[in-house]
Protein backbone atom coordinates (compact mmCIF):
# COMPACT_ATOMS: atom_id res chain seq x y z
CA UNK A 1 0.00 0.00 0.00
CA UNK A 2 1.23 3.00 -0.80
CA UNK A 3 0.41 4.74 2.51
CA UNK A 4 0.14 1.94 5.11
CA UNK A 5 -2.53 0.74 6.65
CA UNK A 6 -4.04 3.96 7.67
CA UNK A 7 -7.55 5.27 7.73
CA UNK A 8 -7.11 8.72 7.72
CA UNK A 9 -5.36 9.72 4.78
CA UNK A 10 -8.81 10.72 2.82
CA UNK A 11 -8.43 14.50 3.36
CA UNK A 12 -5.09 14.91 2.63
CA UNK A 13 -5.80 12.39 -0.56
CA UNK A 14 -8.26 14.66 -1.48
CA UNK A 15 -6.42 17.90 -1.46
CA UNK A 16 -3.93 16.11 -3.35
CA UNK A 17 -6.55 15.94 -5.71
CA UNK A 18 -7.72 18.86 -6.08
CA UNK A 19 -4.07 20.86 -5.84
CA UNK A 20 -3.45 18.79 -8.86
CA UNK A 21 -6.98 19.87 -11.04
CA UNK A 22 -6.16 23.31 -9.55
CA UNK A 23 -2.73 23.47 -10.92
CA UNK A 24 -3.75 22.13 -14.57
CA UNK A 25 -6.67 23.54 -16.02
CA UNK A 26 -5.62 22.68 -19.63
CA UNK A 27 -5.76 19.18 -18.70
CA UNK A 28 -8.68 19.55 -15.88
CA UNK A 29 -11.56 21.68 -17.29
CA UNK A 30 -15.43 21.70 -17.32
CA UNK A 31 -15.23 19.27 -19.98
CA UNK A 32 -12.76 16.92 -18.90
CA UNK A 33 -15.04 17.00 -14.90
CA UNK A 34 -18.58 17.60 -16.26
CA UNK A 35 -18.65 20.51 -14.08
CA UNK A 36 -17.37 23.63 -13.24
CA UNK A 37 -13.60 23.69 -11.67
CA UNK A 38 -14.62 24.91 -8.70
CA UNK A 39 -17.34 23.14 -8.12
CA UNK A 40 -15.30 19.75 -9.04
CA UNK A 41 -13.01 20.84 -6.62
CA UNK A 42 -15.52 21.84 -3.58
CA UNK A 43 -17.46 18.29 -4.49
CA UNK A 44 -14.14 16.05 -4.00
CA UNK A 45 -13.23 18.14 -0.84
CA UNK A 46 -16.04 16.46 0.78
CA UNK A 47 -15.83 13.40 2.73
CA UNK A 48 -19.27 12.37 1.54
CA UNK A 49 -17.80 12.30 -2.23
CA UNK A 50 -16.41 9.25 -3.88
CA UNK A 51 -13.62 9.35 -6.44
CA UNK A 52 -13.59 7.34 -9.88
CA UNK A 53 -11.44 7.39 -12.70
CA UNK A 54 -10.02 10.99 -13.06
CA UNK A 55 -9.37 10.55 -8.74
CA UNK A 56 -7.07 7.61 -9.48
CA UNK A 57 -5.41 8.73 -12.65
CA UNK A 58 -3.95 11.60 -10.62
CA UNK A 59 -3.07 9.66 -7.65
CA UNK A 60 -1.26 7.57 -9.82
CA UNK A 61 0.57 10.31 -11.28
CA UNK A 62 1.36 11.42 -7.90
CA UNK A 63 2.39 8.39 -6.42
CA UNK A 64 4.50 7.69 -9.68
CA UNK A 65 2.85 4.02 -9.58
CA UNK A 66 -0.10 2.25 -11.38
CA UNK A 67 -3.26 1.82 -9.76
CA UNK A 68 -5.58 -1.45 -10.57
CA UNK A 69 -9.14 -0.76 -9.76
CA UNK A 70 -10.98 -4.03 -10.43
CA UNK A 71 -14.70 -3.75 -10.99
CA UNK A 72 -15.91 -7.05 -9.77
CA UNK A 73 -19.31 -7.15 -11.57
CA UNK A 74 -18.41 -7.00 -15.10
CA UNK A 75 -14.80 -8.76 -13.71
CA UNK A 76 -12.57 -5.84 -16.02
CA UNK A 77 -9.44 -4.19 -14.30
CA UNK A 78 -9.03 -0.61 -14.71
CA UNK A 79 -5.43 0.83 -14.68
CA UNK A 80 -4.42 4.06 -14.15
CA UNK A 81 -0.70 5.06 -15.17
CA UNK A 82 0.30 2.06 -16.90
Amino acid sequence: MLEGKSKNKAPELRQVVAQFILSDPDTYNEATLGKNVNDYVNWILKPTSWGGAIELSILSKYYESEIVAYDVINVHAHCFGS
